[in-house]
Protein backbone atom coordinates (compact mmCIF):
# COMPACT_ATOMS: atom_id res chain seq x y z
CA UNK A 1 0.00 0.00 0.00
CA UNK A 2 1.32 3.38 -0.89
CA UNK A 3 1.57 6.45 1.16
CA UNK A 4 -0.46 9.29 0.58
CA UNK A 5 1.13 12.94 -0.21
CA UNK A 6 -0.45 15.56 0.07
CA UNK A 7 0.91 18.92 -1.85
CA UNK A 8 0.24 22.87 -1.71
CA UNK A 9 1.89 25.64 -2.51
CA UNK A 10 1.94 28.89 -5.07
CA UNK A 11 4.35 30.57 -7.10
CA UNK A 12 5.47 33.54 -5.18
CA UNK A 13 5.42 37.02 -7.44
CA UNK A 14 8.40 38.91 -5.73
CA UNK A 15 11.49 40.07 -7.39
CA UNK A 16 14.05 37.31 -5.93
CA UNK A 17 17.40 40.11 -6.97
CA UNK A 18 16.31 42.00 -4.01
CA UNK A 19 16.22 41.33 -0.54
CA UNK A 20 13.17 39.93 1.10
CA UNK A 21 12.16 38.59 4.52
CA UNK A 22 10.36 35.36 4.76
CA UNK A 23 8.57 33.64 7.48
CA UNK A 24 7.28 30.39 7.79
CA UNK A 25 5.01 29.33 10.55
CA UNK A 26 4.31 25.48 11.14
CA UNK A 27 1.51 24.23 13.16
CA UNK A 28 0.06 20.28 13.16
CA UNK A 29 -3.32 21.48 11.99
CA UNK A 30 -1.89 24.53 9.32
CA UNK A 31 1.25 26.55 7.60
CA UNK A 32 1.59 30.04 7.16
CA UNK A 33 4.07 31.85 4.89
CA UNK A 34 4.71 35.61 4.64
CA UNK A 35 7.10 37.74 2.72
CA UNK A 36 8.00 41.45 3.82
CA UNK A 37 5.41 40.71 6.78
CA UNK A 38 2.64 39.90 4.11
CA UNK A 39 0.81 36.74 4.64
CA UNK A 40 1.09 35.20 1.22
CA UNK A 41 0.13 31.57 1.54
CA UNK A 42 -1.70 29.36 4.35
CA UNK A 43 -2.30 25.71 3.89
CA UNK A 44 -4.16 22.99 5.98
CA UNK A 45 -1.56 20.57 4.69
CA UNK A 46 0.78 20.61 7.37
CA UNK A 47 4.15 18.53 7.32
CA UNK A 48 4.79 15.53 9.58
CA UNK A 49 7.08 15.66 12.59
CA UNK A 50 10.38 16.68 12.17
CA UNK A 51 10.63 19.51 9.96
CA UNK A 52 13.49 19.77 8.00
CA UNK A 53 14.89 22.94 6.25
CA UNK A 54 17.08 22.68 2.74
CA UNK A 55 17.84 25.75 1.06
CA UNK A 56 19.75 25.38 -2.09
CA UNK A 57 20.31 26.82 -5.37
CA UNK A 58 20.86 25.34 -8.64
CA UNK A 59 19.25 24.32 -12.31
CA UNK A 60 17.72 21.22 -11.34
CA UNK A 61 13.87 20.62 -9.72
CA UNK A 62 11.52 17.84 -8.35
CA UNK A 63 8.11 19.06 -7.50
CA UNK A 64 4.80 17.09 -7.40
CA UNK A 65 2.54 17.88 -10.27
CA UNK A 66 -1.11 18.59 -9.33
CA UNK A 67 -2.03 14.87 -10.11
CA UNK A 68 0.35 14.34 -7.72
CA UNK A 69 3.33 12.44 -9.17
CA UNK A 70 6.36 13.76 -8.92
CA UNK A 71 8.17 15.73 -12.14
CA UNK A 72 11.89 16.23 -12.12
CA UNK A 73 13.69 18.53 -14.64
CA UNK A 74 16.95 20.71 -15.41
CA UNK A 75 16.03 24.27 -15.90
CA UNK A 76 18.11 26.07 -18.68
CA UNK A 77 20.12 29.49 -17.27
CA UNK A 78 23.40 30.63 -18.67
CA UNK A 79 23.31 33.47 -16.29
CA UNK A 80 25.57 32.53 -12.67
CA UNK A 81 23.26 32.41 -9.89
CA UNK A 82 23.71 33.00 -5.90
CA UNK A 83 22.09 32.88 -2.88
CA UNK A 84 22.01 35.58 0.22
CA UNK A 85 21.34 34.66 3.67
CA UNK A 86 21.65 37.20 6.16
CA UNK A 87 20.22 35.09 9.41
CA UNK A 88 18.01 32.21 10.19
CA UNK A 89 15.96 31.91 13.72
CA UNK A 90 14.32 28.93 14.13
CA UNK A 91 11.93 29.06 17.39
Amino acid sequence: MGEVIDEDGIRLGVDITQWHRYRFDWHEERVSFEVDEVLVFESQVSPNSPLGLVIWIDNQYAAFTPEGKIGFGVLENSEPAWLEIKDIDVL
